[in-house]
């Protein structure tokens, strides 16, 4: 089999165990050609399945079986857990993959087992701390315990199932109270072994120890990183946890912790923004970008013009160049994700992703590692760098760990006098950002649990989006994020100002579907909020969804029947319906409300157009051709009810008056009147007019005359006249 195949043959017997077709799964997996141990216990629960479905069938009425669902339960997870052994069994022989490579590559080593491996790594850890607090820092030591660390790292994430001995040796390394620096960096690193290892084969074993490790480890960043990865495998494997009683009795444990509801409500918060990071990437590169190398040749323009006396201070401050960049738009871009970024958002992503070649990011241990000084391809940086730039690498609260490790080896690839001066103009910045860091981080310097969660969780997300190996494993992060009905997730469904703020968060951001969703949930529950109301129903509009959108629009309309904003809405939806005398109506009140506005009568005019009330739509134009003189779209629109109540001289005349301004559209519609009026060989200049402003795009000129035959015709061009001017003007 292809591993396409063998990855579709275990979608599909997971999606059987899913559905609660147990027997089907068990065929699936005993002609499969599960191997040793495995098949042994397939057999078994084969066998306990069968006598549990005969017992069944002889059951009497108001016999209850108390044993039954946790069998059920257990055969389940049974059924599981072996199709994900299945996978490996089939996968690891030949596959490219470089899980299973490293996988592979442990097995060949008999003698290095995962308790040996941590034993070791702890010795290390602590002899290299001792050293460096006694003899100094050792380059050669580091290097051999970072080796060890990744050969580790890579042992566990590729240990599918952990024993039981594992397990304990794992805990105890992970409680341990050794405090040295080393000691606690490669602690933290494990976590995403653990994680990443879940991910390929679910493992009950290693989301306990998650869970438990996040209840009892005294440390902010292990205890943090243990509850965001073990929130992020429940979330996964809900259909797994919510059946399995001891997993939910350590959830409901973890549940009861202090602070616990504050740092779940920080992780959904956090999770939310994270997944936000693509569409801020793609705003970055399709609109920020492009406008800044458009006015690359102005930039160095007023460069050159500074000379030798540029310094960036000065650019700064330059009237001239203020003016460049807000006539450009790139002002209000810019304010733009000044204000992500205050909401929390991942706005270096982009810049960081660059930086992402080095080799250090070869190896997949590094894209976690917890950011050190002590690191062998940082500690060269630390006797050359401002203090306040080191305090900011190793504790700031904006920089993940991933990303800190990018500017450590930028700023280490930098010749030195470019280096220096770079440092020195930051000074000023950096002071400032000292003097941040400190007020957010208080005495102790330490970043909080929230803090913590977030960053690791930007971590996470540069692995599934730059790592080598993003397109083998499962992405925890996709377009948006909901709350599933398991625990502890599950409690947060009653939180309304956390479902409010989701809500909120994507309603700002334009994910409609999902802030429909929260909003229609916050309506069932406070049907009298005029606010939730107003955005549910613009969250359909938005969808195209107008008939339900018209619904919560009148719904709160009940609450506020004097609302502007709601008329005109309302009246759009209608429009968009085809309800052309109710959406009149509605703009009509909305003009009672607000005389004299202008976009509220030129959307009503609009809507006379289109229900064929010419005279009333002209009425409105005029109006506002009066009070602003010269707007070249209520010249248009003049024009074009003008050749639609018959006045082909006035709508020619109008459309000529736009001079300079004519579009191509202007030019054919001129055609249109004139042609109407029997004015042939004048409709012909103007059409072909048309035809060499569209240049190379000519076929959409011809596209725009078979639309608006109907049109002509109605008008009473003779269809064999409409014909022959289009054919015409292809010769």
């Amino acid at each position: 089999m292809t591993e396409k195949e063998i990855r579709f043959r275990h979608n599909y017997i997971s999606d059987l165990i899913s559905k609660g077709h147990l027997k089907e799964a068990f065929d699936e997996l005993n002609a499969s050609g599960l191997k040793g141990d495995s098949l042994a216990e397939l057999q078994s629960a084969i066998d306990t399945y069968k006598y549990m479905v005969a017992y069944f069938l002889r059951s009497v009425p108001g016999s209850v079986d108390p044993s039954r669902n946790d069998m059920y339960v257990r055969l389940r997870e049974t059924a599981f857990r072996l199709n994900d052994i299945l996978l490996i069994q089939a996968l690891k022989p030949g596959s490219s993959n470089l899980y299973f490579s490293y996988m592979r590559n442990s097995e060949m080593d008999k003698s290095a087992s995962l308790v040996s491996q941590l034993a070791s790594v702890r010795s290390m850890s602590m002899n290299v701390d001792l050293h460096d607090e006694v003899s100094g820092y050792d380059m050669a030591m580091h290097r051999e315990l970072e080796a060890a660390a990744d050969n580790l790292f890579n042992k566990l994430w590729t240990t599918p199932l952990l024993s039981k001995e594992e397990e304990e040796a794992l805990r105890s390394f992970m409680l341990d109270e050794d405090t040295g620096d080393m000691n606690r960096v490669i602690r933290a690193l494990l976590i995403s072994a653990l994680l990443l290892g879940a991910l390929e084969c679910y493992d009950r074993t290693k989301l306990l120890l998650l869970v438990t490790l996040a209840m009892q480890s005294d440390e902010t960043r292990i205890a943090a990183r243990c509850l965001t990865a073990a929130l992020l495998l429940i979330w996964k494997y809900r259909g797994h946890v919510a059946s399995d009683k001891e997993i939910s009795a350590a959830i409901a444990a973890l549940s009861e912790t202090d602070d616990f509801g504050r740092l779940m409500r920080s992780f959904v918060q956090s999770m939310l923004r994270t997944i936000d990071t693509d569409r801020i990437n793609k705003q970055m590169k399709e609109e920020l970008l492009p406008e800044i190398m458009r006015l690359k040749p102005d930039i160095e323009k007023h460069i050159r013009a500074m000379g030798d006396a540029s310094d960036i201070h000065d650019m700064e401050e330059n009237p001239a160049w203020q003016k460049l960049l807000d006539k450009s738009g790139i002002t209000d871009k810019l304010k733009n994700f000044t204000e992500l970024q205050m909401d929390g958002g991942d706005v270096f992503m982009s810049a960081f992703s660059q930086m992402k070649m080095f080799p250090f990011f070869r190896k997949i241990s590094n894209w976690f590692l917890p950011f050190t000084l002590r690191h062998t391809v940082a500690a060269e940086l630390k006797d050359s760098m401002p203090s306040e730039l080191i305090n900011l690498l190793i504790c700031g609260p904006h920089f993940c760990a991933s990303d800190k490790y990018s500017m450590a080896q930028a700023l280490m690839r930098m010749p030195r006098a470019q280096f220096d001066m770079m440092t020195s103009q930051l000074s000023s910045q950096l002071g400032a950002l000292e003097e941040e860091r400190k007020t957010s981080l208080g005495e102790n310097m330490k970043l909080p649990a929230e803090a913590e969660i977030n960053l690791y969780l930007k971590d996470l997300f540069r692995f599934f989006r730059l790592s080598p190996v993003k397109d083998e494993i499962a992405d925890l992060f996709g377009t948006t994020f909901d709350l599933p009905d398991v625990a502890p997730f599950s409690i947060l469904k009653d939180d309304h100002e956390l479902l409010r703020s989701m809500a909120e968060f994507y309603f700002k951001y334009g994910y409609w579907d999902k802030a429909g969703a929260l909003f229609s949930l916050l309506a069932d529950t406070d049907a009298l909020q005029e606010d939730i109301l107003q955005k549910l129903g613009y969250c359909l509009q938005m969808k195209g969804e107008y008939t339900r959108a018209i619904a919560a629009y009148r719904k709160a309309e009940l609450l506020n029947a004097s609302s502007v904003w709601l008329m005109r809405h309302i009246g759009a939806c209608l429009r968009l319906t085809g309800h052309f005398e109710e959406a009149a109506a509605c703009y009509a009140r909305a003009a009672e409300h607000r005389p004299d506005n202008k976009g509220i009568e030129l959307a009503l005019a609009r809507i006379y157009v289109e229900n064929g009330q010419i005279a009333d739509a002209l009425k409105l134009y005029y109006k506002w051709d009066y009070m602003q003189e010269g707007n070249p779209k209520i010249i248009r629109a003049i024009a074009w009810c003008e050749f639609l109540n018959g006045n082909y001289a006035k709508s020619v005349s109008r459309y000529r008056s736009l001079g300079d301004q004519r579009t191509p559209t202007d030019y054919i519609n001129t055609g249109h009147a004139l042609l109407a009026g029997e004015d042939v060989e004048n409709a012909a200049v103007e059409y072909r007019h048309a035809m060499r402003m569209l240049g190379s795009d000519s076929a959409r000129f011809f596209t725009l005359m078979e639309e608006d035959a109907p049109q002509l015709i109605k008008a009473g061009v003779p269809e064999i006249n409409v014909s022959l001017i289009i054919d015409g003007l292809r010769y």
